[in-house]
């Protein structure tokens, strides 16, 4: 459970709270399970806290530092993380459907099993990042950076797959029934039907399906 003081430290507000931090550099922070929905919190130093199980949903969390925190288990639905900083943070198993991680930092982050379907990924630093078995249906992945990422067993169906970097990224088994190649949704790969399983994979692989950059 969450520490009684730090909840206490953190409703007083944003600048408060970095303001704490930054005289408290040494101390254990642990918000567990803290209920922090809908509130914002932009600019907030987070980073190293233990976050797991708590509740995010809707909370502005854009340029917040969350470097190295544990994240885990978290609800972030609908959170916004606009350009926040979440470098090797722990995020596996979390809920970020439809979270907008637009100019976010996830150097070397792990994101296993976790849920960001339908979830805002421009301009998104992936790069290093353990996605194994996550689930991207629907998400936009426009100039994102995907190398050295760890797709194994992830679902990108449904994706918008424009201008994206993606070398070296490791995609063994990864589920893809059809995805877009244009911002605008329109350019749809497979034209018709869906690839077969493994399809994707062996494809892009073996540099038979290219994507030109259309945004």
């Amino acid at each position: 459970m969450a520490e009684a003081k730090h909840i206490e430290i953190l409703n007083m507000g944003v600048k408060a709270w970095n303001e704490w931090r930054m005289s408290n550099p040494d101390v254990s922070i642990d918000l567990t399970n803290a209920d922090l929905h809908n509130k914002n919190l932009e600019y907030i130093n987070l980073g190293g806290v233990n976050l797991s199980g708590a509740d995010f949903k809707g909370t502005n969390l854009g340029k917040a530092k969350l470097a190295r925190a544990n994240i885990m288990n978290a609800n972030l639905k609908e959170a916004v993380l606009w350009e926040a900083d979440l470098e090797e943070a722990l995020m596996s198993l979390s809920n970020l459907t439809r979270a907008n991680l637009e100019n976010a930092n996830l150097f070397n982050a792990v994101l296993q099993q976790t849920n960001l379907t339908g979830a805002v990924l421009l301009n998104a630093v992936f790069t290093g990042a353990h996605l194994e078995g996550a689930r991207l249906r629907d998400a936009v992945m426009i100039t994102t950076n995907l190398n050295d990422a760890d797709l194994e067993k992830a679902d990108i169906t449904g994706i918008t797959f424009a201008c994206c970097s993606a070398i070296n990224w490791r995609i063994n088994g990864i589920k893809c029934d059809y995805l877009y190649a244009d911002r605008e949704r329109r350019e749809r790969r497979p034209k018709d039907g869906l690839f077969r399983p493994g399809e994707f994979e062996e494809l892009f692989s073996t540099g038979q399906l290219v994507f030109e950059c259309k945004i």
